[in-house]
């Protein structure tokens, strides 16, 4: 069913912000060709001595994982290459993969020695300017229209033949009071802490924290989605932009994981991927463990060649919530099915992820959370179109356990991005929209966002 058509606010913020963001695509737009290529710095560790180079960026999406250094099509341990070059879409065999992509980081032009090192300094920004169309019944929704900082990424990676290890920090992370607050608090907190090891062509092991092996929204890179930002029921709803809702990714985990994103059985045919974890569970960022249980991930993916990709995965996790001396414990388990496919241009992804939530401790009945979207894309030299509808329904029944669709969200957007330097790191987008919510709690919420992102 299609949503309602809204009238969009547009004020001085926003007007403001297109003609920045224009007047920056034109000048870059003519830029040198001396700019196409954004150097990496990179210091090499061997023998005892430190040298200091700066490697240019090269061209296409590497097959390895962004955020770790994976392996190459041999199976020996390769460094990422950096994305300068407009990608056709989010990689559909990529990411999609079952070794997910463990922090948020572009790729480096780093090569490390058998007895040697490398240390690479990667990272990216990203800024926003948003409208929210204001809600005459809402006290929070559309109120804080302007710009902000969505991301402020900064990493290292480093490698000594099989062993590699990174760490990255983000200084644009938004903490919030309560519950619908209408603004949070920018915080610079650590994304990722991660120590690895190439054990062969068909497995690596990495420990310590990284992305949850589970939903697209979560594995595939920031930087590298289609839409500003993650599908709906991955994300959730932010308190500016609807009623709050959380989403149903699991986020960062602190554990263990074994993984291959391809173990190399073909290039041009079929291959397989796989990730299993042991992990703290969605612990929100606290530094221990929230009970004496550990959750477990496994995830699945089958891929024909670059052209389909086909995952399946699911967890369990025991959380326990509340307070000394109140707590309780919940038992959440989860399932993803996706696929995409990508050719001549055109690109599809379709996504499914069903959440339940015992609440094991009070008896209080089950929750059934349920979501959803379907995206398309067409990429015509450096520019992309694409839509994408999702759909998000974090409760399925109501307090009698019949069907409900009481608390369910839909979105309909459609974006636009342009790379204005067919081989740089710069890029801008611009998504449109439309909101629906159920009948009884709908909203005045829809949307326009404009991002600019630079890699480095």
């Amino acid at each position: 069913m299609l949503a309602r058509v809204r009238r969009l606010p547009v004020g001085g913020t926003f007007a403001a912000a297109f003609a920045v963001t224009a007047a920056v695509a034109v000048a870059l737009g003519s830029a040198p060709r001396s700019l196409r290529a954004a150097p990496s710095s990179t210091v090499s560790l061997s023998a005892g001595t430190v040298s200091s180079t700066a490697s240019a960026t090269g061209n296409g999406v590497a097959d390895v994982d962004p955020e770790v250094l994976g392996p190459g099509e041999d199976g020996m341990p390769v460094a990422p290459m950096p994305e300068t070059a407009a990608p056709a879409m989010v990689s559909p065999s990529g990411p999609g993969g079952g070794q997910p992509s463990e922090a948020d980081a572009p790729r480096g032009d780093v090569t490390a020695a058998t007895r040697g090192g490398a240390v690479e300094w990667v990272g990216y920004i990203r800024i926003l300017a948003e409208a929210v169309e204001n809600d005459a019944a809402s006290t929070f929704v559309g109120r804080n229209d302007g710009f902000r900082l969505a991301s402020a990424r900064l990493g290292a990676r480093v490698r000594y033949g099989a062993l590699y290890g990174y760490v990255s920090i983000d200084g644009a992370v938004g903490e919030r009071e309560g519950f619908n607050a209408s603004n949070a608090t920018l915080a610079l907190e650590p994304r990722d802490v991660q120590l690895g090891y190439e054990f062969a062509q068909y497995a690596s092991l990495t420990l310590g924290r990284f992305r949850a092996p589970y939903d697209l929204g979560e594995v595939v890179d920031t930087e590298l989605r289609t839409f500003i930002d993650a599908p709906l029921e991955s994300r959730g709803v932010e308190a500016t932009l609807g009623y709050q809702m959380k989403g149903l990714s699991q986020g960062r985990q602190l554990g263990v994981m074994l993984h291959r994103e391809r173990v190399g059985l073909s290039e041009d045919g079929f291959d397989v991927g796989y990730a299993l974890a042991l992990t703290n569970g969605r612990t929100e960022g606290l530094a221990f463990n929230d009970n004496d249980r550990l959750a477990g991930f496994a995830r699945a993916t089958v891929h024909y060649g670059s052209f389909v990709s086909l995952n399946v995965a699911g967890f369990t996790d025991t959380r326990t919530v509340g307070e000394l001396p109140n707590l309780f414990d919940e038992r959440v388990r989860g399932f993803e099915g996706s696929l995409s496919a990508e050719a001549f241009g055109l690109a599809f992804e379709g996504q499914i992820l069903f959440q339940r939530t015992d609440f094991l401790t009070s008896g209080r009945p089950k929750v059934d959370a349920l979501g959803l979207h379907a995206q398309c894309a067409y990429r015509f030299g450096n520019w992309l179109f694409a839509y994408r509808y999702a759909w998000l329904d974090p409760n399925t029944t109501n307090v009698e356990g019949e069907a409900s669709e009481r608390d369910a969200v839909s979105e309909h957007t459609l974006g636009v991005v342009y790379w204005p330097i067919a081989d740089g790191p710069l890029k801008f987008a611009m998504n449109g929209t439309i909101a629906k919510e159920s009948p009884g709690r709908r909203l005045d919420n829809n949307r326009i966002t404009l991002l600019s992102q630079i890699l480095f």
